[in-house]
């Protein structure tokens, strides 16, 4: 349940459940088919920061991830959460990670997938690599045409001078 308010921003349902002895670090692992997700991770997957700043404060790893070894930043930078980005910097998580337990994936290459430009954006001027690759040779520029998010796709095209 605390996974459930998490994700869907319900701070009010977050504080009760912890008031009542949620564990922040729970893993949601029923089912095979589940990414072995923690509340935190849920609440940065539906950008909210201030849910995930709560959940930190109460015993919440950054260090945590799923199954496909994405973690805070990776969800972060699906949701479009640019804040979310912010804070996590500032914390001193890497912003380009690759996720080795999955196709070597970076935050950039999942938000190019969801067509968040504004991450995009925020991450080169960071100074995070665009072109980078994952295992198969596969760009955020090729992530985005994958998933048809052709606002990334060109994005990325201009930015990176069509490097493919």
């Amino acid at each position: 349940v605390l996974m459930l308010a998490s994700h869907r921003g319900q701070m009010a349902h977050v504080e009760l459940l912890l008031q009542a002895g949620a564990v922040p670090d729970l893993r949601q692992t029923q089912k095979d088919s589940e990414r072995g997700d923690t509340a935190l991770l849920r609440a940065f997957y539906g950008g909210h920061l201030i849910v995930a700043q709560r959940l930190v404060q109460a015993g919440a790893s950054l260090q945590v991830r799923n199954r496909w070894d994405w973690g805070p930043v990776h969800m972060a930078a699906q949701s479009g959460c640019v804040p979310c980005l912010e804070w996590l910097a500032e914390q001193g998580q890497a912003l380009d990670e690759p996720a080795p337990a999955s196709r070597g994936e970076t935050p950039v290459m999942l938000a190019a997938a969801k067509g968040r430009v504004q991450v995009l954006q925020w991450m080169h001027a960071q100074g995070v690599d665009l072109a980078r690759r994952d295992r198969q040779g596969h760009s955020a520029q090729d992530w985005a045409q994958w998933r048809g998010q052709t606002d990334a796709e060109r994005w990325l095209a201009e930015h990176l001078g069509s490097r493919r």
